[in-house]
C-alpha cells in the first residue's frame, strides 16, 4: 500500500479502493436483500463520450461510446437483470466483469 502512495500520489490507490467499495456494497446489499427477491447488479458505464472531456488529449481517454448508447445498454441489462446477475459487476453491455 505505501507503494502506491510513493509512486503515484494516491491515483491508482483511490481508484483501486473505490471499485473495492462498490463490490462491497453491491456484496453486502444483496445479502441483506436476499428474502426480498431484489436482484443486485454494479454497473460499469464505460468512458462514455461527453463535452466534458474533449479537453482531454490522452490515449484511453475519449471513446466512440456515446450517452444514449450507454443509457440504452444500462437501461436494458438493468431490466432484464437475472437473479444469476446477483453480486456481479457488469459493463453498459451487459458483458460480466472480472
Amino acid at each position: 500500500m505505501m507503494n502506491a502512495f510513493e509512486i503515484n500520489a494516491l491515483g491508482p490507490f483511490c481508484y483501486s479502493s473505490s471499485k473495492c467499495t462498490l463490490g462491497m456494497v453491491n456484496s453486502i446489499s444483496t445479502k441483506e436483500s436476499v428474502n426480498e427477491g431484489f436482484t443486485m447488479v454494479a454497473v460499469h458505464s464505460s468512458i462514455v463520450t461527453t463535452g466534458v472531456r474533449l479537453d482531454l488529449n490522452l490515449p484511453g481517454a475519449m471513446s466512440d461510446i456515446q450517452s444514449i448508447e450507454t443509457v440504452d445498454g444500462i437501461l436494458n441489462n438493468i431490466v432484464f437483470a437475472k437473479e444469476n446477475l446477483n453480486e456481479k459487476c457488469i459493463a453498459w453491455n451487459g458483458d460480466v466483469m472480472p
